[in-house]
């Protein structure tokens, strides 16, 4: 399952990274990410919960990485540490709901085929 999860997320991530595409697949990167991983492990409804829950836990890792270099250089985001940390929860708890939902819809297109 951690497999899974870290497919949904690498997918997340490549999605959100892709110049001019991310316009449109940024916001749905996580309910791709989500498909994908629950097709990929045939998720039930407890699964993909768990599945989305870590895809947000794994977003802890980049957020992490940009609060330290705001911390480090100042000017890179105009905002302070409390909106910072405020914005990364509202992120993870946004990519988990959508992995959620994707891993739902890619798990049970899964197990009808």
């Amino acid at each position: 399952m951690i497999r899974c999860a870290l497919t949904g997320f690498g997918i997340t991530l490549i999605c959100v990274l892709i110049p001019l595409v991310h316009f449109v697949s940024g916001p749905l990167a996580p309910l791709i990410g989500g498909w994908f991983a629950g097709n990929k492990l045939g998720a039930n409804t407890t699964q993909s919960f768990i599945l989305g829950i870590l895809m947000g836990l794994l977003m802890i890792i980049p957020l992490s990485g940009i609060m330290f270099v705001n911390i480090t250089y100042a000017t890179l985001i105009p905002l302070d540490n409390q909106s910072i940390r405020n914005l990364s929860l509202v992120i993870l708890v946004y990519i988990s709901i959508l992995g959620s939902l994707g891993s739902i819809l890619g798990g049970k297109m899964s197990n009808k085929s």
